[in-house]
């Protein structure tokens, strides 16, 4: 009796395995689009140097639409195939800034601000390992940078805070 017990639990346990297996999630650079049918469904759209990916709208396809529309994200998420049409489910997403870094050092070369230029506005970037290795790399230059904005409020101004994931040189379309 025991040993069926057993045997069923890592034939399930095999079979997780798996289901596991078969939703990998993938990290997808692209722009989002938003746009509406005829009949006002909700489309979400995030087209990639790969190809096209129509977003699931769920709770987080939607969080993707209304943060994103129309700019450049990186997103984590479960690709599957209905058809000839690429579905990407969002398990979570992170803005690409396109701008210009702009680092400040002091005499000893160790940087004391940087910030990242785009044609919106400014970000201060936050001086952790990933922000100082941005200033002290690309001070200067054109770079795509993908991380998390965080918008404070200090006596009433608004400030503009960006953590750095990842960053790296702009290539121009085309």
């Amino acid at each position: 009796m025991l040993s069926k017990v057993l045997g069923g639990m890592i034939v399930a346990a095999a079979l997780l395995g798996m289901t596991a297996v078969a939703e990998q999630s993938s990290t997808i650079k692209g722009t989002v689009f938003s746009s509406k049918t005829s009949s006002g469904a909700k489309i979400v759209t995030l087209t990639a140097p790969g190809g096209n990916y129509t977003v699931v709208i769920d709770d987080r396809g939607k969080s993707l639409a209304s943060d994103m529309d129309g700019k450049k994200a990186e997103v984590v998420g479960i690709v599957t195939k209905e058809g000839n049409t690429n579905m990407l489910r969002v398990l979570s997403y992170n803005p690409i800034l396109t701008g210009r870094v702009e680092a400040t050092m002091d005499q000893a070369g160790a940087v004391t601000m940087v910030r990242l230029i785009t044609p919106d506005r400014t970000y201060e970037i936050v001086l952790d390992d990933k922000g100082i290795e941005l200033g002290k790399k690309m001070g200067g230059q054109m770079v795509d940078a993908v991380g998390t904005i965080n918008k404070k409020k200090i006596l009433f101004i608004g400030k503009n805070e960006f953590i750095v994931k990842s960053f790296e040189h702009h290539k121009e379309a085309g």
